[in-house]
């Protein structure tokens, strides 16, 4: 048995009124463990959902960008419920969720609950190809509204992680995940990253490049593309800073384009 409990922050710079500027903070995890094994565990609470945070264990660059889902809001990295998972012999493990469908950051109940899942097989011990899914209403239902759509997304993953190179790829397609919208859609894309250390003390070069239709049949001229180009160098054990150029170029109604440079911090202990 074992229990978590870990908490998040964000910066607000317009929340309200009365606050033009404050940090909110947050529960991310907490949950109570049973673990039976290896090939069991099962957690009750706010837990890791199955796909987003298998992904970033891979891309290994979450504290400089979230990955392609988390990023658009195409899922959550945790939620409220009960979840299942483990390691099988064979080089396969497995996730499995049923949760309230709004994420972490809101525990409202909902009528139904979502289910996720994800199934991933390692041939080797550095590589990996993963499918997951998920289907639900995203919390939105209730004993007075009922949406016109279940939110349903598709993943694959195939990556290479060692402690000198990765290069992996992700690709989604998600249907109706504006559940309370009238009319159907879908929308999907991909995302390639990869790095590579350039010196003996740990200097790497990273990048990725994510491109994604966010409205195929309603606005199919809508879309997202995404890269960053960085250098990440470890400073001492635990401790690690990333040079990093972000672009990002959003195309709806109107098109919105940023740019940013500067310096990301990870810090473990």
């Amino acid at each position: 048995w074992s229990a978590n409990l870990t908490s998040d922050a964000q910066y607000l710079s317009a929340p309200g009124a009365n606050q033009p500027n404050s940090v909110e903070v947050f529960i991310k995890k907490a949950y109570v463990q049973a673990k039976l094994g290896n090939g069991l565990f099962l957690r009750a609470g706010a837990a890791d959902a199955p796909w987003i945070p298998y992904v970033e264990k891979f891309y290994g660059y979450r504290y400089v960008q979230n990955t392609m889902t988390d990023r658009l809001s195409y899922g959550t990295s945790a939620d409220w419920g009960f979840h299942a998972g483990g390691d099988t012999a064979g080089g396969f493990s497995y996730a499995a969720s049923l949760t309230n469908g709004r994420g972490y950051r809101n525990p409202s109940r909902s009528k139904g609950v979502d289910f996720e899942a994800r199934l991933g097989y390692a041939p080797t011990q550095n590589t990996v190809l993963a499918v997951g899914g998920y289907t639900g209403k995203r919390g939105n239902e209730t004993q007075t509204v009922q949406p016109p759509h279940t939110g349903d997304r598709v993943d694959f993953m195939a990556a290479y992680a060692s402690a000198k190179y990765r290069l992996g790829a992700e690709w989604f397609q998600a249907k109706n995940w504006a559940v309370t919208n009238t009319v159907a859609d879908k929308a999907g894309g991909w995302s390639a990253w990869a790095s590579a250390q350039l010196m003996d003390n740990g200097l790497t070069a990273f990048a990725r490049y994510d491109s994604v239709d966010t409205s195929k049949q309603v606005n199919p001229d809508f879309r997202n593309t995404y890269y960053h180009l960085g250098l990440e160098y470890p400073v001492t054990k635990g401790i690690k800073l990333a040079t990093v150029y972000k672009s990002t170029k959003a195309e709806t109604a109107n098109e919105l384009e940023t740019r940013e440079f500067g310096i990301w911090g990870d810090v473990q202990f």
